[in-house]
């Protein structure tokens, strides 16, 4: 689709979390039946088709912001970015190896894998069924 693109990192964050800063997209409680996760799998032992689960959608409607699987955004991964760049809006880093990845994926168990804040990271040519990304479009 033209005009779509990978959110950066920030804009995946405030789609899952809303102005709330909710620690997962439905609510600050975690309910693993809310997202496609270890103990909740998808028809085949892993994904759900998207949009499977609608009672764990973030506060602006979107699916799947937790579990299923991680998502690529558009920012470069740097472990210790957040202590240098912006408060408002960050952009990531101009460069690097792995992008940053959000979301937890259905290979995962542990609620902490879930909060709208973890980050994790992989690079651009891995694949792997744990890994995918959303587009967004603005205007």
């Amino acid at each position: 689709y033209r005009g779509a693109s990978l959110p950066t990192e920030a804009q995946w964050e405030y789609a899952a979390a809303g102005p709330q800063k909710r620690t997962y997209p439905w609510s600050n409680t975690w309910d693993q039946s809310k997202c496609c996760n270890y103990n909740n799998r998808g028809p085949g032992g892993t994904t759900f088709p998207v949009g499977s689960i609608p009672a764990g959608a973030s506060w602006c409607g979107a699916q799947d912001m937790a579990g299923n699987v991680r998502e690529w955004v558009r920012d470069w991964y740097k472990a210790d970015y957040y202590g240098e760049s912006p408060n408002y809006n960050p952009t990531g880093p101009e460069e690097g190896e792995s992008k940053v990845l959000r979301g937890g994926a259905w290979g995962h168990s542990e609620p902490d894998m879930f909060y709208n804040t973890t980050r994790s990271w992989g690079g651009v040519g891995d694949e792997n069924g744990l890994t995918g990304f959303r587009c967004m479009v603005t205007g």
